[in-house]
This record gives C-alpha cells, structure tokens and sequence, in this order.
C-alpha cells in the first residue's frame, strides 16, 4: 500500500470517529492538511491555512494572529485523544509535529512518544477502574499537570468570556460563504474513493443495536439520484454533485447520525434517498425517502417544484435536518426500541430529546441518566439540559442570572471541558443575553451554530433571546428571515418547535406565515401545558387571544425567553393584535 492510500485511509477512519464527527471545525482542518499532503507540494505555511482553510483574509499576519497555532494545537490535542481508545490497521499512525502543519505518518514511539509510555503503563498494571491512580498518572503524563489544572480552573461564572475563547470564536465567522478550499477537498475525496473503495465497517461495529449495551449512533446511507432529467446533462451532474456534498456535510454534523460510506446503503442502519427530476422548461422537483435497514419507509416527503436549483438544494437540506436533528425522524424511530432504561449514554440522549421535544422532559430523567453513565460522550449535553431545567426555574422565578447560580456553575463546567459543545453554546449566550451582555452573547451563538442548522429548535432557543439586542441589529434581517425560512420547512414541528415558531413569528411582525403550520404531527393532550400555551399562542398569531390566553402566555413565556425584552417584545405584539 503506497503512502497516500495509507494515509486517505487512515483519515477516513479518523473522520469517522464520534469526536470529529461531532467537532467540524477540526474535521475540516485534517481533511484539509490531506489535501495539501497529497497534492504535488505537501507543505503548507501558516499563512495558507489561515486564508484557505479558516477563511481569513489576505492581509492575515501570523505574528498578530494567533488564530492558526490554536487550532493546530487542538488538533493535534484530538489525534493524541484519538489514539488513546485506537490504533491504526497498518500501524501507523496520523501526527503533527509541534512548530510544523504537515500531516504526518509514523509509528506510536515516534508519532506519541507520552502515549506510547502512558499505554504501556496501563496495560502492565492493568487497572481496573478508568479512574485508577495509574490511569491518572499516565493521563497526567500525557496531557501533561498544566493543561489538565488549566482546564479545572476554567470558570465561566467568574470569567463569562475567556479571552482566548473569544478569538476562537471570533474566528469562526456565523456569516461566512463556503471556504475556498472545499473544491479540493471534494477532489480529496473522489481520489480517495476511487482509490479505496467503500471502507465498510464489520457487521457488530455497524448495528444500531447491541443487546447488551444498547443503541448505538446509528450509520445513515446517502444516495442521490436523477430520474427523468430533462434539462443540460452538465447542469445536472453540477446539482446532483452539490446536494451530495451538502447532505453529507449534514450527515457529519449531525448528532444523531453518522455518515455512511456505502453507497448502497446496505451496511447502514438507515437510507436517504433523494431523486431529482427536471425537465427541459429548467423546473426542478425531487422526492426524499427515509427507510430503516428492513427497508421499512420511516418517512417521505416531495419538495416543491422551483426553476432555482440553489432553492432546491435549500429545500433538501430543510428536508434532511428534519430528518436527523436531535428530535428529528431518525431519533423518533431509534427511541422506539428503548423500552426499558436506557442502556447507555446515547439512549439517554434519544429519550431525553424526545421527551424535551413533546415537552415533557423531567429532571428525574436527566439526574438519572447523569449519575449512571458520569463519563457517557453524550453526557455533557445531558448536564446542559439539567443547567437547561434550572435556568428555566430561575427565569419563570423571575430571578436574575447571577454568577453563583448552579446553571451559570454547570454551564461553566461544561464549557471548560467541551468547548464546542453546541448545547452549552447555546444557554451560555441566554444566559448572556438575559444578564444584557449581547456582544460577548454572541459569540457563543456563533460557536453554538458552528455545527450548522442540525436544530432548529436550537437555533431559534438563541435568535428569539437576542432578536431585541442594540448589538445583534446587523442581524435582525438575517434572523427575520431564517425565522421565515424555519416556518416554512417545518410544517408539521414537533411541540417545542412549534413553540419557538409561534414565538418568532410574533417577535419577527411575521403572522401572515402561520399558514405555513399545520396540526404537528404528534399532537400533544391539549391540558400538557406546551401543547396548551401553543393553542394559546395561535390564537394570539390569528389576533383571537382571549385575557385567559395572554395570562397563560404571560406565565410561561420565560422558560422559553430568558430575555426580558424579548418577552415584552412579544407580549406588545399580543396586545397590538388582539
């Protein structure tokens, strides 16, 4: 096997990894440190990176801008992790050298040195608890005493914004266009395909289901085909290559969700398949279908003819991420074989998604499920969903979010260990809004969206909040019509998302769009309060609420908007339209 294959399949297992399918930032970074190690000239400067993989513009200056040695260090930070639980099939494993950024091979002595020690450590000593005095020892050598005492004392109650946070998140741009690298990195892509062929994972790593240790995230196939396509066969190879490469990217940032290599869908758990029609006068259709493994259809939808392919593609991705969003079709489906308590981690998540998703998410649930499974990958978005409970407590108390508060305390501790935590993103920048701090607010929902629009749900938890803010006013077209394009995608949302539609409609002047939502597709007993504050909030949308309605709006409007404003905002609407 000559060294490219090597290394293009070694990447791919990496990339396919739970910590970089859930990390894009540095998935993008190694995959495109494997483009240029491949392309005719494998090295690359700091310069390169900056402009042609984190977006930075040609005036960059690496001794001023810290932005690069940052995110090599958290990648090399990740392989290093990577490898503690794995190792390569031929032996060789991915680094990168401390003061370089190309993108190396080596064995374990000399690509990790520390790890090749701390693996033989335990494995003489052989320790019986992850938490061993070995296992400490040899983690402390590994990351080494500084880091590990830097992270413990990371406090966002005392610091809400770390400043070297803020440049990490300021260098991820919320507004930013597509990198100009992604070109080559389809091309990586395609070569790597054609080299290796599909990388099928075996039949036990594969299955959704482990009897004994229960649900695992499951694989989702992705095949996109044209069907009676009568327009330039040039146009459609174009639109055909661009949903593929949008899905997919979907696919890998998707909680719920890992991206499939087989083609045919037959090693995965689930299938989408897209078929695009169009026909000589340039009108664009397609239909989506979602199926399980016993090819069982779980859901399909027909997107509505256009003569833009960029509102097609649009559409499609509207369609997917209801498909595999936390709360989505996929983690309905899988939360139907958990019918005792939950095995694991993952089935904890699932259970609690859609539960929060009906509204009916208890802090019994959560406490549970944190105590069993401490160390769990799914664990940290868990204890935000408990911070989640208390904030919400303290908003309805109509309390103020201070420093001391064991919401602000957990999300704190979240953030220092799981930066990217789209979960804790996203209440950190409430919480900022609720305490009037928008500016640095910001910057969390930045980090917050870095996984792209995965959650609607999510997304609007942090618009609403902030829609009213003196400093997000450059975003208020933007957030108006991402509010506008949610309604329209999500014509049948689940409970908690109906509600943020209703709230954003409102909040945005945009009731004309309610005639976009339908009954939602599991209603709810209409004396659940969510189901009932939604009926309430469509009689205020139509102008037909009754005092009894805005009571019931007024009363449980903040423990959606922990914003003041944002709540007086609304409730001014109500009362002009009704």
């Amino acid at each position: 096997m000559d060294r490219n294959t090597s290394l293009m399949r070694e990447v791919r297992a990496v990339l396919r990894s739970p910590s970089f399918q859930r990390s894009p930032s540095l998935s993008k970074m190694l995959e495109y440190l494997l483009s240029r190690e491949i392309s005719a000239d494998g090295k690359c400067t700091q310069y390169d990176i900056a402009v042609e993989a984190l977006g930075k513009d040609e005036s960059f200056n690496e001794l001023t801008d810290s932005a690069v040695r940052v995110q090599m260090s958290r990648l090399r930070k990740a392989l290093r992790d990577y490898y503690l639980t794995r190792q390569p099939e031929d032996g060789l494993y991915l680094h990168i050298r401390t003061g370089d950024y190309r993108l190396r091979t080596a064995n374990l002595e000399t690509a990790y040195p520390k790890l090749a020690t701390a693996k033989s450590t335990r494995q003489n000593n052989e320790p019986t608890s992850s938490k061993s005095p070995d296992f400490e020892r040899a983690q402390s050598q590994l990351h080494g005493a500084d880091e590990i005492k830097a992270i413990n004392n990371v406090n966002f109650a005392s610091q809400p914004i770390n400043s070297d946070i803020k440049k990490r998140f300021a260098s991820s741009n919320w507004l930013q266009a597509p990198k100009k690298w992604q070109a080559a990195l389809i091309v990586a892509a395609v070569v790597g395909a054609a080299a290796l062929g599909p990388l099928r994972p075996n039949n036990e790593a594969a299955a959704t289901t482990n009897l004994q240790h229960g649900l695992e995230v499951p694989l989702v196939a992705l095949m996109v085909e044209k069907d009676n396509f009568g327009g330039d066969p040039a146009q459609s190879g174009r639109l055909l290559a661009k949903v593929r490469n949008d899905l997919n990217s979907l696919l890998r940032k998707s909680m719920v969700s890992r991206a499939s290599d087989d083609a045919e869908g037959g090693s995965a758990d689930f299938t989408i398949k897209v078929q695009i029609e169009g026909d000589s006068s340039g009108q664009l259709g397609a239909h989506l279908v979602l199926s399980d493994r016993e090819n069982r259809v779980i859901t399909e939808r027909t997107v509505r003819p256009t003569s833009k392919s960029a509102e097609l593609v649009e559409s499609l991705f509207d369609e997917v991420t209801s498909i595999v969003s936390p709360a989505g079709h996929i983690t309905r489906a899988l939360a139907r074989g958990v019918v005792d308590a939950p095995k694991n981690d993952f089935e904890c998540f699932i259970s609690v998604e859609g539960a929060r998703a009906s509204g009916s998410v208890t802090p019994v649930i959560l406490d549970k499920c944190v105590t069993k499974f401490p160390d769990g990958e799914f664990t940290p978005y868990l204890k935000i969903r408990q911070a989640f409970s208390l904030a919400q407590q303290t908003s309805i108390a109509g309390k103020d979010f201070s420093s001391s508060s064991a919401a602000w305390r957990m999300t704190s501790d979240v953030l220092a260990s799981h930066p990217e935590n789209p979960y804790a993103n996203t209440l950190a920048a409430k919480l900022l809004v609720a305490r009037k701090n928008c500016e640095d607010a910001i910057l969390f929902g930045r980090e917050g969206f870095s996984r792209g629009r995965t959650y609607p749900a999510l997304e609007l938890a942090v618009i609403l909040d902030a829609f009213e803010c003196p400093a997000t006013l450059k975003y208020r077209q933007l957030w108006t019509d991402r509010i506008a394009r949610i309604t329209q995608a999500n014509p049948e949302p689940h409970t908690l998302l109906e509600s943020y539609i209703l709230i954003g409609l409102l909040i945005s002047g945009q009731e004309e769009l309610i005639d976009y939502q339908r009954t939602p597709a599991f209603e709810l007993d209409i004396d659940h309060s969510l189901a009932e504050l939604n009926r309430a909030l469509r009689s205020a949308v139509h102008g037909e609420a009754t005092e009894d309605d805005v009571q019931l709006i007024r009363s449980m409007l903040p423990a959606l908007l922990f914003s003041d404003s944002a709540q007086r905002v609304v409730l001014k609407r109500i009362n002009l339209r009704n």
